[in-house]
């Protein structure tokens, strides 16, 4: 089978060039045929790439176990042997094996780790540093960044913006600020767009998709100032929503909602967001006093913060133009919470009652909810019913344990809830089969 894909696949461009196919459907065919390629060989990917980061941690045990027996002479050169071998090692990769995706990840990836090794042991020996941690992390970052482009691996990218998360916490715990992850996290970002664009639906694409999405959103919680209090709500809805309309924009193709990590993401983020704000936690910290002690930074992070939030709500207005062109009602209703966030955080700012909020919040997870279970029914979508029904479901329960209604009440309202969760099921299952039997008959 792998053999016969890859045969299919050199194939395409002659037959696009002879006009038995147009490019249109040629490219269809690549990108649904390179998944079945990728996966058959993603197992042999991975034991390339876990071997290469076992053996640079085992050298690296090495070194640490004979380290105090060596002058600082010797513990020099054996600093660099480490990143010696990896440059060799990524230059016979590009002069040898340049088509080879286990060659070039396995090799970025013990080039990646050697140059982090090295910088740690080189200031180790000689105390060059002052125990800088961020700093230790800024310079690795920067080094091994050029390797992403230079061989095309996708693996030490996701190891750099793990690395970003661990420095945006660091810059700002040592230096008072976290502003330079945002490009250096946007530094990363043309490797994955290229391979969005080349083979969306492959499991490399699928794993840059879930690093990017989950180190923007961890790694935000560290870079954002927080000089503002409240303003998070904000800037978490349009990366959320965001997220969503990219998968919306250019990845709604997908064969199925497990290769769709921009959907989940967002859909996730988006609900998990609107239930955070039916408390009225979030909502009592708007207008409050700064949390930040030094009063020098509070205007200019202020300042930064806008400046995100700025950036994330014209990324989200860019998006949300096509949704309103297809008039899409679910689809906007999901894309609307930051319009509703915008819209409460202007009240709370003006001294506006926080019940109101609250209520608009659970209206809007309402209407999420029943909006989705619709789509869910009308278009035979198992997946869109149980997210709807979870909604619902979860809406229902924060009220009950939130409010002061005794346990009979909670306990009839939990029967109700799954006595739901089984019809909709049935009738869904129903409809199905019905779909089933026409389509044969018709046959």
């Amino acid at each position: 089978m792998k053999g016969r894909v890859r045969w299919l696949l050199q194939e395409l461009p002659d037959l696009v060039d002879q006009g038995v196919l147009d490019e249109r459907n040629a490219k269809k065919l690549h990108d649904h045929y390179l998944p079945h390629l990728d996966g058959a060989s993603l197992g042999r990917r991975f034991l390339v790439v876990l071997g290469a980061l076992l053996m640079g941690m085992g050298v690296i045990l090495l070194i640490a176990h004979n380290w105090p027996q060596w002058t600082r002479d010797m513990r020099t050169v054996i600093c660099f042997l480490p990143l010696v071998l990896g440059q060799i090692l990524a230059a016979w990769t590009l002069l040898r094996r340049p088509d080879s995706v286990s060659w070039r990840e396995g090799s970025g990836s013990f080039l990646f780790l050697a140059i982090g090794a090295c910088i740690a042991l080189i200031e180790q020996t000689w105390h060059l540093g002052t125990q800088n941690y961020a700093g230790f992390l800024l310079t690795w970052a920067l080094l091994g960044l050029p390797l992403v482009y230079l061989l095309r691996a996708s693996t030490p990218l996701m190891l750099y913006w793990a690395g970003l998360i661990a420095l945006s916490w660091a810059m700002q715990r040592q230096w008072g600020q976290a502003l330079l992850f945002w490009p250096l996290w946007l530094a990363g970002l043309p490797h994955v767009v290229i391979h969005l664009r080349r083979a969306a639906w492959s499991w490399c694409s699928l794993m840059l998709s879930w690093a990017a999405c989950l180190s923007l959103i961890v790694g935000a919680a560290s870079a954002l100032e927080r000089s503002v209090p409240g303003l998070w709500i904000m800037i978490y809805a349009g990366l959320f929503t965001g997220i969503y309309l990219t998968h919306y924009r250019w990845l709604r193709r997908a064969p199925d909602v497990l290769r769709s990590p921009f959907q989940i993401i967002g859909v996730a983020g988006v609900i998990g967001l609107a239930m955070l704000l039916t408390f009225d936690g979030p909502w009592q910290r708007i207008g409050g006093d700064y949390l930040r002690s030094n009063w020098q930074y509070r205007e200019m992070a202020g300042l930064f913060d806008y400046v995100v939030l700025g950036a994330i709500l014209f990324w989200w207005l860019g998006l949300i133009r096509r949704v309103l062109r297809r008039r899409d009602l679910l689809q906007f209703v999901y894309a609307s919470l930051p319009l509703v966030v915008v819209g409460l955080y202007s009240l709370t700012v003006w001294d506006g009652p926080v019940w109101v909020n609250l209520v608009v919040m659970n209206l809007y997870l309402l209407l999420l909810g029943v909006m989705t279970l619709r789509e869910g029914m009308q278009g035979q979508h198992p997946v869109a019913l149980n997210v709807g029904l979870l909604i619902l479901c979860s809406l229902l329960m924060l009220r009950f344990f939130d409010s002061q209604l005794s346990f009979t009440v909670r306990g009839i309202a939990f029967l109700a809830i799954g006595a739901g969760f089984l019809a909709a099921s049935s009738y869904l299952r129903r409809r199905l089969d019905r779909l089933e039997r026409q389509e044969r008959s018709a046959a």
